[in-house]
């Protein structure tokens, strides 16, 4: 199981992400997250979890306009708004249209996640992110326990932890507060 394509592409994801809550700055962690989420793509379409495939995908795009929100074509508040439409249309296509092996209703854990991740990582404060994020990662965990998703488990409890950790580091700990 853990050795299996999809979990490799996983657990590879898994150590991209965890280095992207170690950023002191928010472009750092979009840019590693970017490739953390490109890499989940893969991974959660080699299991059948197809929501969350495409919500991924359309993941990677939001970081990227997020990660260029210094410049005017991605500086627009309706570019969360736009986000949050699409993955609520791709949700209820796959809902309506792709079966699944869990019930349907499983397909809201990562919209969940997806709507909360947009929101968070939009403002320009990764003091913001750090303290936010965990939410997307508990509504992930659900997702990734019905698809069988061992590195996507993995991933997200290892981020919980991550991102406790780098609210220490740099929230409480560290000698000045970065915005």
């Amino acid at each position: 199981m853990f050795s299996s394509p999809a979990q490799i592409i996983g657990f590879v994801a898994l150590a991209v992400m965890c280095l992207s809550f170690q950023q002191r700055e928010r472009k750092g962690i979009l840019k590693l997250q970017i490739f953390s989420t490109a890499l989940f793509t893969v991974h959660m379409f080699m299991l059948s979890g197809y929501s969350g495939a495409a919500l991924n995908l359309l993941s990677s795009v939001r970081s990227v306009v997020y990660f260029n929100k210094d410049k005017k074509w991605a500086n627009s508040i309706w570019w969360p708004v736009g986000f949050m439409i699409a993955f609520t249309v791709v949700t209820a296509l796959i809902m309506i249209f792709v079966p699944s092996n869990f019930p349907v209703w499983y397909n809201v854990f990562p919209l969940t996640g997806a709507y909360v991740y947009t929101v968070v990582t939009y403002f320009d404060s990764a003091k913001i992110v750090r303290r936010t994020i965990w939410i997307s990662s508990v509504v992930w965990i659900v997702y990734n326990i019905a698809i069988g998703s061992v590195a996507g488990v993995v991933t997200e409890c290892i981020a919980l932890v991550s991102d406790f950790t780098a609210i220490l580091r740099f929230d409480i700990f560290g000698k000045k507060n970065i915005e």
